[in-house]
């Protein structure tokens, strides 16, 4: 089985594009107990291709979700930049620690588990995030992420479900899904194949061909 999805672009708009990719919305549930409002889950420019016209692009994704930490270039919002690392920085970034929690994520799901070591106004002026990524073929790229409060069980289920927009985009930037301009909304494990292909035409459509 491959273990990779792939995203085929045929670019018959009648100019340039440059084409980007998100993943869709996670579900993000907090363990027993925990009284949290859900929190704000910003997706990510996964992956980005300048296409000339009459050409096309491929989106490979792998599907395999690792869990990220991060920090974002400044206060989360859409158009900020995200940095992922494994060692302190000036910003106090985020580490896992060792030993691991006792493992308790649920199928399908990653575990976060906060400790009290940080109060929810230190994340929020240090601009912490979490949530998980994959690789886009190139190198590990986040995929959904949010900021996280202290002393806090996280149950992240990712989804397998993809947008495709055009415009102006930088890779690794914050975005929220639901304010994307023209797009289609790809689900893998609807079509139930592996290799999308898609076009987008004169009229500005991007159309999931058979």
């Amino acid at each position: 089985m491959v273990n990779q999805y792939t995203i085929n672009v045929n670019n018959q708009s009648g100019i340039d594009q440059q084409y980007a990719i998100f993943n869709d919305t996670p579900t993000v549930t907090t363990g027993p107990g925990d009284n949290h409002a859900d929190p704000l889950i910003w997706s990510n420019v996964f992956a980005t291709a300048n296409t000339p016209l009459n050409e096309s692009a491929t989106f490979i994704i792998f599907k395999q979700w690792s869990a990220q930490i991060s920090t974002s270039d400044g206060s989360p919002e859409p158009g900020t930049s995200v940095e992922l690392t494994e060692g302190p920085n000036e910003k106090n970034f985020p580490q896992f620690k060792s030993p691991p929690p006792k493992a308790a994520g649920e199928v399908s799901k990653f575990q976060f588990v906060t400790d009290n070591n940080f109060s929810n106004s230190d994340a929020k002026q240090w601009d912490w995030l979490i949530g998980f990524g994959s690789s886009n073929g190139s190198e590990i790229g986040p995929a959904s992420l949010f900021t996280p409060e202290a002393n806090v069980q996280y149950q992240i289920e990712p989804v397998n479900h993809f947008y495709l927009s055009f415009g102006t985009f930088t890779e690794n930037a914050l975005f929220n899904v639901t304010k994307i301009g023209p797009n289609v909304l790809i689900k893998f494990d609807q079509l139930a194949k592996d290799t999308v292909n898609i076009l987008h035409n004169e009229n500005g459509e991007l159309v999931i061909q058979p």
